[in-house]
């Protein structure tokens, strides 16, 4: 400690761990950002795989399936009401749903919600808002882009400008508003 007045500081210094993998990874990210509106991708095209996401309320993220991977760092990075835009590869935008309070788990292998054998085990809970009944009646990816400046997700989430997601969240819920 050092006492400069009436101010009493700490002085520290970090080590960086410049090992290939560290024991303990440093993240740093603020915890204090608004809500915002993502893209998110499915992973798997499927009916089968779309139908037990929108059943069971989850978005999925798939990696190395293994703690701390990738998959992981995506999915704790939502907070309380993130909006959710499902992206399908072939089929568009195919709902939207929010995070209303994020709990991620890594699904055990052979679990009942290890419905891609192993594959895809990082989950969320998301509650869907408006939701395709089968893929095929998405928003295709072209028509995202030229009415609402939406290009496809390069990755599987990425932010979305707010105004162009309210957007597409509203036609999405005009176009699936009798979908159960």
């Amino acid at each position: 400690p050092i006492e400069i007045g009436e101010l009493r500081m700490l002085s520290f210094s970090v080590a960086f761990d410049h090992s290939s993998e560290g024991l303990f990874q440093l993240s740093f990210s603020s915890n204090t950002r608004e809500p915002e509106i993502f893209w998110h991708n499915i992973a798997n095209t499927s009916e089968d795989w779309w139908k037990f996401l929108r059943s069971r309320g989850q978005i999925p993220a798939c990696f190395q399936n293994s703690p701390g991977d990738q998959g992981e760092k995506i999915l704790t990075k939502y907070i309380s009401g993130d909006k959710i835009i499902a992206y399908a590869k072939g089929f568009g935008a195919i709902g939207w749903g929010i995070v209303e309070s994020p709990k991620y788990r890594l699904v055990p292998p052979g679990d009942s919600d290890d419905k891609l054998n192993g594959n895809c085990r990082h989950r969320i809970d998301i509650t869907w808002k408006a939701a395709a009944k089968r893929l095929p009646d998405g928003l295709a990816a072209d028509e995202v882009r030229n009415r609402f400046g939406i290009y496809h997700p390069i990755s599987t989430s990425v932010t979305i400008r707010r105004q162009n997601g309210l957007a597409l969240m509203t036609e999405l819920s005009q176009r699936f508003q009798n979908e159960d």
